[in-house]
Protein backbone atom coordinates (compact mmCIF):
# COMPACT_ATOMS: atom_id res chain seq x y z
CA UNK A 1 0.00 0.00 0.00
CA UNK A 2 3.04 2.30 -0.28
CA UNK A 3 1.82 4.13 -3.40
CA UNK A 4 -1.67 4.61 -2.04
CA UNK A 5 -0.34 5.74 1.35
CA UNK A 6 1.92 8.24 -0.42
CA UNK A 7 -1.01 9.61 -2.38
CA UNK A 8 -3.06 9.86 0.82
CA UNK A 9 -0.24 11.94 2.32
CA UNK A 10 -0.17 14.20 -0.75
CA UNK A 11 -3.92 14.76 -0.38
CA UNK A 12 -3.48 15.51 3.33
CA UNK A 13 -0.71 18.00 2.54
CA UNK A 14 -2.95 19.79 0.04
CA UNK A 15 -5.78 19.94 2.57
CA UNK A 16 -3.37 21.37 5.15
CA UNK A 17 -2.10 23.95 2.65
CA UNK A 18 -5.68 24.96 1.84
CA UNK A 19 -6.56 25.55 5.50
CA UNK A 20 -3.23 27.29 6.23
CA UNK A 21 -3.77 29.55 3.22
CA UNK A 22 -7.33 30.51 4.08
CA UNK A 23 -6.29 31.26 7.66
CA UNK A 24 -3.49 33.42 6.26
CA UNK A 25 -5.95 35.28 4.02
CA UNK A 26 -8.12 36.04 7.04
CA UNK A 27 -5.10 37.32 8.97
CA UNK A 28 -4.00 39.48 6.01
CA UNK A 29 -7.44 41.07 5.96
CA UNK A 30 -7.55 41.60 9.73
CA UNK A 31 -4.04 43.12 9.80
CA UNK A 32 -4.81 45.53 6.96
CA UNK A 33 -8.06 46.64 8.58
CA UNK A 34 -6.33 47.06 11.97
CA UNK A 35 -3.50 49.10 10.41
CA UNK A 36 -5.94 51.33 8.56
CA UNK A 37 -8.00 51.88 11.70
CA UNK A 38 -4.81 52.74 13.62
CA UNK A 39 -3.70 55.36 11.06
CA UNK A 40 -7.24 56.68 10.85
CA UNK A 41 -7.27 57.21 14.62
CA UNK A 42 -3.71 58.43 15.13
CA UNK A 43 -3.03 60.39 11.94
CA UNK A 44 -6.60 61.20 10.80
CA UNK A 45 -6.04 59.57 7.41
CA UNK A 46 -9.34 58.56 5.83
CA UNK A 47 -9.74 54.85 5.19
CA UNK A 48 -10.95 55.70 1.68
CA UNK A 49 -7.64 57.49 1.06
CA UNK A 50 -5.66 54.51 2.35
CA UNK A 51 -7.75 52.18 0.18
CA UNK A 52 -6.44 54.06 -2.88
CA UNK A 53 -2.83 53.82 -1.65
CA UNK A 54 -0.52 51.30 -3.29
CA UNK A 55 1.00 48.38 -1.48
CA UNK A 56 3.51 45.94 -2.91
CA UNK A 57 5.55 42.82 -2.33
CA UNK A 58 9.08 42.65 -3.56
CA UNK A 59 12.64 41.54 -3.14
CA UNK A 60 15.44 43.67 -1.79
CA UNK A 61 15.86 46.71 0.40
CA UNK A 62 13.00 49.20 -0.02
CA UNK A 63 15.28 52.23 0.56
CA UNK A 64 16.00 53.10 -3.06
CA UNK A 65 14.35 56.24 -4.37
CA UNK A 66 11.28 55.64 -6.56
CA UNK A 67 13.10 56.79 -9.71
CA UNK A 68 16.08 54.44 -9.21
CA UNK A 69 16.23 51.84 -12.07
CA UNK A 70 16.45 48.88 -9.64
CA UNK A 71 13.29 49.87 -7.78
CA UNK A 72 10.85 48.43 -10.34
CA UNK A 73 12.93 45.28 -10.72
CA UNK A 74 12.46 44.56 -7.01
CA UNK A 75 8.66 44.91 -7.01
CA UNK A 76 7.06 41.55 -7.70
CA UNK A 77 3.44 42.47 -7.04
CA UNK A 78 1.67 45.77 -6.55
CA UNK A 79 -1.95 46.59 -5.84
CA UNK A 80 -4.05 48.95 -3.74
CA UNK A 81 -4.98 48.43 -0.13
CA UNK A 82 -8.64 48.17 -1.20
CA UNK A 83 -7.87 45.33 -3.64
CA UNK A 84 -5.70 43.63 -1.02
CA UNK A 85 -8.62 43.68 1.42
CA UNK A 86 -11.09 42.49 -1.22
CA UNK A 87 -8.82 39.60 -2.28
CA UNK A 88 -8.38 38.48 1.34
CA UNK A 89 -12.01 38.91 2.39
CA UNK A 90 -13.77 35.59 2.99
CA UNK A 91 -14.99 34.46 -0.41
CA UNK A 92 -12.62 36.89 -2.15
CA UNK A 93 -10.33 36.18 -5.07
CA UNK A 94 -7.62 34.46 -3.00
CA UNK A 95 -10.13 32.00 -1.53
CA UNK A 96 -11.46 31.20 -5.00
CA UNK A 97 -8.00 30.64 -6.47
CA UNK A 98 -6.71 28.40 -3.65
CA UNK A 99 -9.79 26.16 -3.80
CA UNK A 100 -9.59 25.77 -7.57
CA UNK A 101 -5.83 25.21 -7.58
CA UNK A 102 -6.00 22.69 -4.74
CA UNK A 103 -8.36 20.32 -6.54
CA UNK A 104 -6.30 20.68 -9.73
CA UNK A 105 -3.21 19.70 -7.77
CA UNK A 106 -4.90 16.61 -6.30
CA UNK A 107 -5.93 15.51 -9.78
CA UNK A 108 -2.44 16.07 -11.20
CA UNK A 109 -0.84 13.93 -8.51
CA UNK A 110 -3.43 11.20 -9.10
CA UNK A 111 -3.50 11.18 -12.87
CA UNK A 112 0.14 11.93 -13.64
CA UNK A 113 1.71 9.52 -11.16
CA UNK A 114 -0.27 7.64 -8.53
CA UNK A 115 -3.12 6.20 -10.59
CA UNK A 116 -0.78 4.06 -12.72
CA UNK A 117 1.18 2.84 -9.69
CA UNK A 118 -1.90 2.05 -7.61
CA UNK A 119 -3.46 0.25 -10.58
CA UNK A 120 -0.30 -1.84 -10.92
CA UNK A 121 -0.50 -2.66 -7.19
CA UNK A 122 -4.08 -3.84 -7.82
CA UNK A 123 -2.96 -5.90 -10.82
CA UNK A 124 -5.02 -3.90 -13.31
CA UNK A 125 -4.36 -1.35 -16.05
CA UNK A 126 -4.39 2.37 -15.29
CA UNK A 127 -7.54 2.93 -17.37
CA UNK A 128 -9.32 0.19 -15.42
CA UNK A 129 -8.93 2.16 -12.18
CA UNK A 130 -11.86 4.55 -12.27
CA UNK A 131 -13.65 6.59 -9.65
CA UNK A 132 -16.51 9.05 -9.94
CA UNK A 133 -14.76 11.66 -7.79
CA UNK A 134 -11.63 11.69 -9.94
CA UNK A 135 -13.75 11.82 -13.09
CA UNK A 136 -15.55 14.85 -11.66
CA UNK A 137 -12.31 16.55 -10.65
CA UNK A 138 -11.00 15.97 -14.19
CA UNK A 139 -14.00 17.80 -15.64
CA UNK A 140 -13.71 20.62 -13.10
CA UNK A 141 -9.97 20.91 -13.76
CA UNK A 142 -10.47 21.09 -17.53
CA UNK A 143 -12.77 24.07 -17.13
CA UNK A 144 -10.56 25.72 -14.51
CA UNK A 145 -7.27 25.39 -16.38
CA UNK A 146 -8.35 25.42 -20.01
CA UNK A 147 -11.36 27.75 -19.91
CA UNK A 148 -10.43 30.26 -17.20
CA UNK A 149 -12.76 28.66 -14.63
CA UNK A 150 -15.82 29.03 -16.86
CA UNK A 151 -17.67 25.72 -17.07
CA UNK A 152 -17.34 23.86 -20.34
CA UNK A 153 -20.37 21.86 -21.59
CA UNK A 154 -19.02 18.53 -20.29
CA UNK A 155 -19.18 19.87 -16.71
CA UNK A 156 -22.75 18.59 -16.69
CA UNK A 157 -21.39 15.03 -16.81
CA UNK A 158 -20.19 15.32 -13.20
CA UNK A 159 -21.72 12.60 -11.07
CA UNK A 160 -20.99 13.75 -7.52
CA UNK A 161 -20.15 17.43 -7.93
CA UNK A 162 -23.09 18.48 -10.07
CA UNK A 163 -23.02 22.13 -8.93
CA UNK A 164 -22.28 23.86 -12.23
CA UNK A 165 -23.81 24.26 -15.67
CA UNK A 166 -22.21 25.31 -18.96
CA UNK A 167 -21.01 28.92 -18.69
CA UNK A 168 -21.06 29.07 -14.88
CA UNK A 169 -18.05 30.48 -13.08
CA UNK A 170 -16.39 27.60 -11.23
CA UNK A 171 -15.56 28.46 -7.63
CA UNK A 172 -14.52 25.68 -5.27
CA UNK A 173 -15.45 27.30 -1.97
CA UNK A 174 -14.81 25.77 1.46
CA UNK A 175 -17.94 23.59 1.44
CA UNK A 176 -17.24 22.26 -2.06
CA UNK A 177 -13.56 21.74 -1.26
CA UNK A 178 -14.43 19.73 1.86
CA UNK A 179 -17.02 17.70 -0.05
CA UNK A 180 -14.47 16.82 -2.75
CA UNK A 181 -11.73 15.96 -0.25
CA UNK A 182 -14.10 13.78 1.78
CA UNK A 183 -14.96 11.82 -1.37
CA UNK A 184 -11.29 11.57 -2.39
CA UNK A 185 -10.45 10.11 1.01
CA UNK A 186 -13.41 7.72 0.82
CA UNK A 187 -12.15 6.54 -2.56
CA UNK A 188 -8.64 6.04 -1.19
CA UNK A 189 -10.06 4.01 1.71
CA UNK A 190 -12.07 1.89 -0.74
CA UNK A 191 -8.95 1.20 -2.81
CA UNK A 192 -7.06 0.33 0.37
CA UNK A 193 -9.75 -2.25 1.15
CA UNK A 194 -9.35 -3.75 -2.32
CA UNK A 195 -5.58 -3.94 -1.83
CA UNK A 196 -5.91 -5.79 1.46
CA UNK A 197 -8.33 -8.26 -0.14
CA UNK A 198 -6.10 -8.97 -3.15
Amino acid sequence: MGNLASFYQEVDDIIGMYYDSTKGFALNYEQMVAAQQYFNRTASIAIEQMDETAMSYGNGVPTLPPDHPDTLAMILYSTTQAVHKANNTKGGKNYKVIGNLSICQVYSYWEDYYRAHVAKDLGILKNELRADIFGDIRLLRNSILHHRAVALPDIEKCRLTNWFRKGDCIVIDKEKFEFIMLHVKREINGIAQRLTES
